[in-house]
């Protein structure tokens, strides 16, 4: 292939169904992507301290330069201070409002009290109603985002679950 066939191979349009079928393996630069990173990191900082209560005091930069942690680009200074500071905010803020976000998660979880759901599901579900509540997050964004931690994170049946009861917090 020529040069020429090349550069029209690559500004031919996209239709909107190949966006569509393309979508979901784009991801998100910069500041929407760190937040993303951020959730995950938030959610698995939950976990691990609801399964060692006093674990998180030990969260520093080593948990975020991870190598296994998954990243489209290298994270520079700033960026590290601004994922710092906002899993920070999103972690005390989810602890600190805990009883509240358990009581509005059982009121709407029928059948499932807190304990009877997975511990990681859990901990997606009482960020993203943290971030509803508490936050300025749009609804919207907080679902979306509960459900690609879950898709990461959680079982088979995880975003099912997820989803239903988040769309309920935002319905009521």
């Amino acid at each position: 292939m020529n040069e020429s066939e090349q550069n029209k191979q690559s500004t031919e349009t996209v239709t909107s169904k190949e966006f569509r079928s393309k979508k979901k393996h784009r991801t998100f630069p910069g500041r929407f992507q760190n937040r993303s990173f951020g959730r995950l990191l938030t959610v698995q900082l939950l976990y691990q301290e609801e399964m060692n209560p006093g674990s998180s005091d030990t969260f520093d930069e080593a948990f975020i330069f991870n190598e296994d942690m998954p990243r489209e680009k290298p994270l520079t200074a700033n960026d590290l201070t601004e994922l710092k500071s906002f899993v920070q905010r999103m972690f005390h803020g989810t602890r600190e409002n805990i009883e509240v976000i358990d009581r509005q998660l059982e009121n709407i979880a029928v059948h499932w009290s807190i304990q009877r759901m997975t511990p990681v599901d859990r901990n997606i579900l009482r960020l993203a109603v943290y971030e509803m509540l508490y936050e300025q997050t749009p609804r919207a964004v907080a679902i979306h985002e509960a459900m690609e931690i879950a898709k990461k994170l959680g079982t088979e049946n995880s975003t099912a679950f997820i989803n239903g009861i988040l769309d309920k917090i935002v319905t009521e």
